[in-house]
């Protein structure tokens, strides 16, 4: 589970400078999976879904087009 805060910036893409910015509150539980393949080599699978709160910002970006799934898939080496 990941619970802290976030920042978005509104960037124009023609000026290349940042517009607005925004701080909110991030929200995001995950499911991980993993096996080892050889001993210093694992396979990693996680997926989560990220809840955000707070963020309004010029342009229309709000909290809930920042909400959505994520799916990782990682290679691990060494014996860690």
């Amino acid at each position: 589970m990941l619970v802290g805060a976030g920042n978005a910036d509104l960037e124009d893409p023609t000026a290349g400078t940042v517009i607005d910015a925004d701080n909110g509150g991030v929200l995001e539980p995950m499911l991980s999976l993993s096996t080892t393949f050889l001993p210093r080599l694992t396979g990693a699978l996680s997926f989560s879904w990220r809840l955000t709160f707070a963020f309004e910002a010029l342009g229309g970006l709000e909290s809930r087009k920042l909400r959505g799934p994520s799916l990782d898939v990682a290679l691990v080496l060494g014996p860690f």
